[in-house]
């Protein structure tokens, strides 16, 4: 067997590979969805290693890049997302060399930490393999219509989403004030590891992705963006979740009126509950609605890469992601 890095020829095969691996079941397999993902990302292509069996693709593993920042300091980190093992190759340690490979690439290219949201089975493999646990991400959960939470419940069934038709997202992302917005968000997260974001990244992010739909408020006046929140809404099986998964606040936003403005599409896509992240900017909608603290959020775990840069990491002592930060997509 060979391992090797993957080019821009081999996506054909790799998404071969994927649909024989995986399925077409909960992410698309296409050629268009693995450029998206893994080549038009704005923090850089993703690092994809190969295993060969002469002239057959047996296996892949795919590391995406993504990039935090501290106090102005830009970190540059990878996240396992993809990896596909040919069905007549299983239980040969192919997963196994394929994840080494890509950590000794990593670390010669410079990267600073991995980290990733294993399931329980996956979990002890990585633990094996030097990870270890940042935790559990706390996610507050707000109860806006909890007697239409309880009869979801009951039915064991998930809700019909009820969405907006509106240029929400396209109109703040073009909007004039944004990229000063993103500037200042760096003063309200003093010595706090946030995502690295630009216009461009948050466009990739939240209007180009493929497999989910986004929408946008935000809180200014001309010019001036002074508030702007992403979220996205999730049909369950307690009811329609409002998902916040991204804010971003100036030092002049008013953040009462933002959580007005909140509670107003929350009215309007007639959400049954919400959430956000409780590391994150959880203050924009505490008093709105009932909270409840659940440990709902997926578990995070991390590896140095050289230097132990992790410390500030665990139990997200100084890290501060946003729910559309760690989700899969």
């Amino acid at each position: 067997m060979m391992i090797r890095e993957a080019t821009e020829g081999d996506i054909p095969s790799m998404v071969a590979l994927t649909k024989m691996s995986l399925g077409e079941s909960l992410m698309p397999k296409s050629e268009g969805y693995w450029r998206w993902k893994h080549r038009d990302n704005p923090f850089g292509a993703s690092l994809v290693m190969l295993c060969w069996e002469d002239d057959t693709l047996v296996g892949l593993r795919a590391f995406m890049r993504w990039q935090w920042k501290v106090d102005g300091r830009l970190l540059d980190a990878v996240r396992p997302v993809d990896t596909a093992t040919h069905p007549q190759y299983q239980r040969r340690g192919i997963f196994s060399k394929l994840t080494r490979a890509a950590l000794e690439q990593s670390q010669q290219l410079g990267y600073q930490f991995v980290y990733n949201t294993p399931n329980n089975n996956s979990k002890p493999g990585y633990l094996k393999m030097g990870w270890t646990e940042a935790g559990k991400l706390p996610i507050d959960l707000y109860a806006v219509r909890p007697v239409s939470m309880a009869g979801h419940a009951l039915r064991l069934r998930k809700a019909a989403p009820v969405t907006a038709n509106d240029d929400s997202l396209t109109t703040y992302l073009e909007h004039p004030g944004l990229e000063s917005l993103l500037k200042q968000q760096d003063r309200l997260h003093t010595a706090q590891i946030i995502t690295a974001h630009t216009t461009r990244s948050l466009a990739w992010r939240y209007r180009d992705v493929p497999v989910a739909r986004y929408f946008a408020c935000g809180v200014g006046q001309g010019i001036v963006l002074d508030a702007l929140v992403f979220y996205r809404i999730k049909p369950s099986k307690a009811g329609n979740e409002f998902r916040i998964t991204d804010v971003f606040l100036s030092d002049r936003a008013d953040r009462k009126q933002v959580r007005g403005v909140i509670a107003e599409k929350v009215a309007q896509h007639r959400a049954d509950y919400v959430t956000i992240s409780g590391v994150h900017a959880q203050d924009m909608v505490r008093g709105l609605w009932a909270r409840r603290g659940m440990k709902i959020g997926p578990m995070v775990v991390v590896r140095e890469l050289g230097d132990d840069r992790t410390a500030p990491l665990r139990h997200f002592h100084a890290w501060a992601p946003s729910v559309g930060d760690l989700e899969l997509f």
